[in-house]
C-alpha cells in the first residue's frame, strides 16, 4: 500500500466514532509508530480526533494482562492533550491519578479497614473500568514479555473494542514476531482485526516523513538518503540527529564544508547503522578507491561490484580526514567537537584556496586571451584579484604579479602590492622561509625574496649559534633548521662566537664545530662548518703565543 493510502487510512481511523480494530505492521526502522504519533499529533492539534481519551501502551517488558490493563489506565489522556507529555495538567483527569491521590489522603483508614494490598488491586480494577469509548494504541508487539500470550492480548483487544466501545490499533515488527507468537497471530487476528496495513514505504516516503522543514541542514539531509535509498526511519532519525548536532559548528566555513558533512554522515550512517543493506565501513574504508580493475586481476565479488556503483552515483570515492573524524561520531553517538572541527578547517582553507585559483585564474584570462590595448583593465583586474584572494597567493604568483607591474612601468604600483602582501598575509613565520617552498627558485625578483627573508627574520625567533651548537653538544641531535643556521656563518661570525666564550662552553662549542667533519659524510655542509670554525681558530693563534697554544690543543696548527 502506497504511504498516501496509508496516510488516508489512519486520518479516517482517527475520525471516526465506531469501534474498530487496526493493524500497522512492517520491518524494523520503516517508521510505523513514527507515522503514528505524527499524524496522531496533526489529527490532536487540528481536533479532528473522534474519541475523548487516548492512552499510548508499549508492550516492551509487560509480563501479564493484569500488568497491560494498568498501563492502559495509568497512560489515559484526553486527546486534546496529545503531544503535552504526561505532567500532572495533562493527567489530571486520569482516574488512576485521582485514585492515588485519594488513597494517599486516606491511607491509615484503607489499611486499617481493607487492608493495604487488597486495595491496591481494587483500584486497578477499578481504573482499567473506566478505560471505555478510548482510543488506544499497544505498540511492539513483538516484544511483549515471554509470559503473556499473544492470544491473551488479542483477547483484551476484542474485549475494548466490543465490551468498551473502543478505538484500537496495534503495531508490531513483521520480521520479529515468529513462532508461537505468529502462529497465535494468524490464528485468531482474522477474529479481532477489521483492517490491516504493512507499511512498507520507499525512500522518498522515509525521507518525507522523517525529515520534516526546509532548514539547510534538513533539506540537504533530504536528498541524500533519497539518493542512497534509505527506507528505515529509525536511522533516517539517527543520522539527522548527527547533522543537526554538527551543523551549527560550520555556519561560518565554506558551504562546501557542510555539504560534505551532510553527504558524509548520510553514507557513514548508513553503513554503520543498517550493515546489511549498506556498503559496510570495512569496504568503504579499506577497499573502496583502493583497488583498480585493469582486467587481469582477480575478479571483483559481486556485492562489491554493486557497492561500487551506489558510491559512484552517489559520487564517494574515498574517505578523507574530515570523514574519519565524522564517523568517529557516528559510532560514538557524539562528536569530539575539537577534532571535528580542525579537520573541517583544513578542509574548509581548501575549498577557498580552490575558489581563490579560480578568480585568480579568470582574472588573468583577458591577460593571456587578448591582444587588445586595455592595460588598465587588465592590471586592475589582476591587481583586484591579488588583494580579494590574499590568503591564497602563492610567493611565486606574488613574483609573478610584482614583475608584471614593474615591467608594465608601474614600479611604484609594485612596490605597493609587495608591502601590502607583507603587512596583511595571515601565516607562521615559517611561510615566510622562502626555501620551504616548492618551487622557491622560481621567486627571482630581489625584491620580492629580500621582503620575505626581512619577514621571516622579524618574525621567527632564530637562535644564535652558539646556542644552537651547545644544544647539539648536549643532545647529540640536530635539525635541517640547525645546520641551515649554521651553514651561514662565516668564519668572522666564528671567530667572534670563540672570543666572547669563557669557562667550559668555549671547548664545547670548539669541538663541537670540528666534529662536524667526522660526523657521517660530512654532507649538509657539515665539513664547511668545521673548515669555517678553523679559519677562525688559526686567525686567534696567530694572535699571540699563548693563543697559539691554547689551539693546538683543539689540533689547529698556526704556521
Amino acid at each position: 500500500m502506497s504511504t498516501a493510502l496509508v496516510e488516508e487510512e489512519l486520518r479516517r481511523f482517527l475520525e471516526s466514532k465506531d469501534p474498530e480494530v487496526l493493524c500497522i505492521h512492517g520491518k524494523w526502522g520503516v517508521g510505523k509508530t513514527f507515522i503514528w504519533n505524527a499524524l496522531l499529533r496533526a489529527a490532536a492539534s487540528e481536533r479532528k480526533i473522534g474519541l475523548e481519551w487516548y492512552a499510548y501502551v508499549s508492550l516492551f517488558g509487560i509480563t501479564s494482562l493484569d500488568r497491560l490493563k494498568q498501563a492502559i489506565a495509568e497512560n489515559l489522556i484526553e486527546t486534546r492533550n496529545i503531544g503535552k507529555g504526561l505532567d500532572a495538567e495533562v493527567t489530571r483527569n486520569n482516574f488512576v491519578v485521582k485514585a492515588d491521590q485519594w488513597l494517599r489522603e486516606n491511607a491509615s483508614w484503607i489499611f486499617e479497614k481493607f487492608g493495604g494490598e487488597s486495595f491496591a488491586s481494587m483500584v486497578e480494577r477499578l481504573a482499567y473500568l473506566s478505560v471505555t469509548k478510548t482510543l488506544v494504541c499497544i505498540d511492539d508487539l513483538e516484544r511483549k514479555g515471554d509470559s503473556l500470550a499473544v492470544k491473551d492480548v488479542l483477547g483484551l483487544v476484542a474485549q475494548l473494542r466490543d465490551q468498551r466501545s473502543c478505538k484500537v490499533i496495534l503495531i508490531f515488527n513483521d520480521d520479529v514476531l515468529e513462532g508461537e507468537n505468529k502462529k497465535q497471530y494468524q490464528l485468531l487476528s482474522e477474529k479481532v482485526v477489521d483492517a490491516s496495513i504493512a507499511f512498507d514505504p520507499d525512500a522518498i516516503d522515509c525521507a518525507r516523513i522523517a525529515l520534516v522543514g526546509d532548514a539547510p541542514t534538513t533539506a540537504l539531509l533530504r536528498e541524500r538518503v533519497i539518493e542512497l535509498g534509505v527506507s528505515n526511519i529509525r536511522i533516517i532519525k539517527k543520522i539527522e540527529r548527527l547533522a543537526l548536532r554538527a551543523a551549527p559548528w560550520f555556519e561560518t566555513m565554506h558551504p562546501r564544508v557542510l555539504h560534505q558533512a551532510v553527504h558524509s554522515l548520510a553514507l557513514l550512517g548508513w553503513s554503520f547503522y543498517a550493515k546489511e543493506e549498506a556498503p559496510n565501513l570495512e569496504f568503504l574504508l579499506e577497499k573502496r578507491g583502493k583497488v583498480f580493475d585493469l582486467g587481469d586481476g582477480p575478479d571483483i565479488p559481486e556485492q562489491e561490484k554493486r557497492w561500487n556503483d551506489i558510491l559512484d552515483r552517489y559520487e564517494f570515492g574515498t574517505a578523507d580526514d574530515f570523514d574519519l573524524a565524522l564517523l568517529n561520531g557516528v559510532r560514538r553517538g557524539f562528536f569530539d567537537r575539537a577534532n571535528l572541527l580542525d579537520e573541517a578547517k583544513k578542509l574548509n582553507d581548501m575549498f577557498e584556496a580552490a575558489d581563490g585559483e579560480k578568480t585568480l585564474e579568470a582574472a588573468w584570462r583577458p591577460f593571456h586571451d587578448s591582444f587588445k590595448t586595455n592595460d588598465d583593465e587588465v592590471i586592475n583586474g589582476i591587481v583586484t584579484a591579488f588583494r580579494d584572494n590574499l590568503q591564497r597567493i602563492t610567493p611565486k604568483s606574488l613574483n609573478t604579479i610584482v614583475k608584471l607591474l614593474k615591467e608594465s612601468d608601474r614600479p611604484e604600483q609594485a612596490t605597493e602590492a609587495l608591502h601590502y602582501y607583507m603587512e596583511n598575509r595571515k601565516a607562521p613565520a615559517e611561510f615566510f622561509e622562502l626555501r620551504r617552498h616548492p618551487f622557491s627558485d622560481d621567486v627571482d625578483d630581489p625584491d620580492v625574496r629580500n621582503a620575505f627573508d626581512k619577514k621571516y627574520r622579524s618574525e621567527k625567533k632564530i637562535p644564535s649559534a652558539s646556542a644552537v651548537l651547545l644544544r647539539i653538544y648536549e643532545n647529540d641531535s640536530w635539525s635541517e633548521d640547525d645546520m641551515a643556521l649554521l651553514s651561514e656563518q662565516s668564519a668572522d661570525d666564528f671567530y667572534r662566537m670563540f672570543k666572547s666564550q669563557d669557562g667550559a662552553n668555549l671547548s664545547r662549542l670548539v669541538r663541537m664545530c670540528l666534529q662536524f667533519e667526522r660526523i657521517g659524510d660530512g654532507g649538509d655542509g657539515k665539513r664547511e662548518i668545521s673548515a669555517k670554525a678553523k679559519e677562525a681558530l688559526v686567525r686567534i693563534g696567530r694572535e699571540s703565543p699563548l693563543n697559539r697554544r691554547r689551539v693546538k690543543k683543539f689540533g689547529i696548527k698556526v704556521e
